[in-house]
């Protein structure tokens, strides 16, 4: 015998899936609440990116300030003339130009043929008003140069 009390409805309900319920498992939030960071680690590893860009920035500045002021501010020489004076000595004569009211120091070689040294003086070239200074500067040799040259320029701090 068959149950009339069941109806064609009934069935279609009860032979349906069962709808998915959410689940929400407890010990999956903890495990993943464990391998979160804190919020205090987040903090400091927030902090610590915030130091490092500004040192970063920091460091920028003071390389970017540096190579401006080396590239602006430098002594540079020019060669005018040389006179051979003697066996033992020439003389030469040479601008600088620098930065004014600073000092710059400039070596000054004296030369043969094959352009090995024959003599060698550092001259300090002083402070001025003027940009541009003309200097002569006597250099003492072992033998007779055929040529005089300034090798560097720079300024003193």
């Amino acid at each position: 015998m068959e149950d009339q009390s069941r109806t064609p409805a009934d069935e279609r309900v009860t032979d349906a899936a069962p709808a998915d319920p959410v689940v929400w498992d407890p010990e999956a939030d903890e495990i993943a609440a464990d391998t979160r960071a804190p919020s205090g680690d987040r903090r400091s590893r927030r902090r610590w990116w915030v130091v490092g860009t500004a040192l970063v920035l920091l460091a920028t500045a003071v390389l970017s300030w540096m190579a401006i002021r080396l590239t602006t501010e430098r002594a540079t020489a020019r060669t005018l003339r040389y006179d051979t004076v003697s066996d033992t000595e020439v003389l030469l004569e040479f601008d600088v130009t620098r930065p004014p009211d600073r000092q710059a120091v400039c070596l000054l070689r004296a030369e043969d043929n094959d352009h090995a040294t024959l003599g060698v003086r550092e001259i300090i070239v002083p402070a001025s008003k003027a940009r541009t200074t003309v200097v002569r500067a006597p250099i003492r040799t072992t033998y007779q140069a055929t040529n005089a040259v300034v090798d560097s320029c720079r300024l003193l701090a």
